[in-house]
């Protein structure tokens, strides 16, 4: 449903796309990312607060799970959030070097770290993190610019992205998500990195050069990168781009930075650091 909204704009003339806000809300300190989840919640993290919120789709923070610290239930400058399809919560705990996991009631599961997975070689600084239809976590993993998969049963299975990888070297990659079909996104610097769920370089999607690009999120083939000044879509089928920028915005005046942006029920979501935008394209 999505591909097919989306296709009318890729396929357009020229003239400028718009963004139409049909809603908005200041709940935020510093939201650095966000995530959907198959129920319609959106799993925020505020990064001032080392918290992470579940949003509401009529923005209304529902629940809130963090604060400053080393507890299971705390974070020290969480970086990513993560929320499957059976709806746990994977949070990146930048500081405390772990993933912590959580069930959809927000009980804690299971800490991924160095100490609970032995076989890792090297350090454990993770930086963002994804998960794949059968269960396995894939974890942006910063110290060796490398991704570390483990299996639904906490086991370290393999890495990947580093040199021995040749044309799917990561250099430094920032985030990552999963396809439907379970092909695995790397955001690395100006390109997308695809590659198999083994670790098989499949091939690189080109972005717009001098962009400092942060976050990455797919939703039906359409891959949503975010800088702190532009929004890139892009139809991962015909590699088509849309850019959205400050300006293409009616209905709300956006004078802060972009921290991330999703695709969520056809409706673009758009996160600053201290507001949620939900909204439409226009031609």
């Amino acid at each position: 449903m999505l591909l097919a909204l989306l296709t009318f704009f890729f396929f357009a003339s020229d003239s400028a796309t718009t963004v139409v806000v049909e809603s908005s809300q200041r709940l935020f300190e510093s939201a650095v990312c966000c995530s959907s989840a198959p129920d319609g919640m959106l799993y925020i993290v505020d990064q001032k607060k080392n918290s992470v919120h579940q949003v509401s789709p009529t923005n209304f923070i529902v629940h809130t799970v963090g604060g400053k610290g080393w507890g299971n239930t705390e974070f020290d400058l969480p970086l990513d959030v993560a929320s499957s399809f059976l709806l746990d919560l994977f949070v990146v705990d930048g500081n405390n070097q772990r993933v912590q996991r959580f069930d959809k009631q927000f009980n804690f599961l299971r800490t991924y770290d160095e100490s609970s997975i032995p076989q890792l070689n090297g350090r454990f600084k993770p930086r963002a993190c994804t998960f794949s239809s059968l269960g396995d976590l894939f974890v942006v993993e910063q110290d060796g610019n490398r991704i570390i998969k483990i299996s639904q049963r906490g086991v370290y299975e393999r890495e990947f992205g580093t040199y021995k990888d040749g044309k799917g070297m990561l250099v430094d990659p920032q985030d990552i998500a999963m396809t439907s079909n379970d092909e695995i996104v790397v955001l690395d610097k100006e390109s997308c990195v695809v590659l198999d769920r083994f670790g098989n370089y499949l091939r690189r999607i080109p972005l717009l050069p001098k962009n400092e690009w942060r976050t990455m999120s797919i939703s039906d083939n359409i891959l949503c990168i975010v800088s702190p000044l532009k929004i890139l879509l892009i139809n991962m089928l015909t590699l088509e781009q849309i850019t959205i920028i400050p300006q293409s915005f009616i209905g709300a005046l956006i004078n802060e930075t972009f921290s991330d942006a999703l695709i969520q029920n056809s409706t673009l979501v758009v996160l600053t650091p201290t507001t949620i935008y939900r909204c439409i394209l226009r031609q």
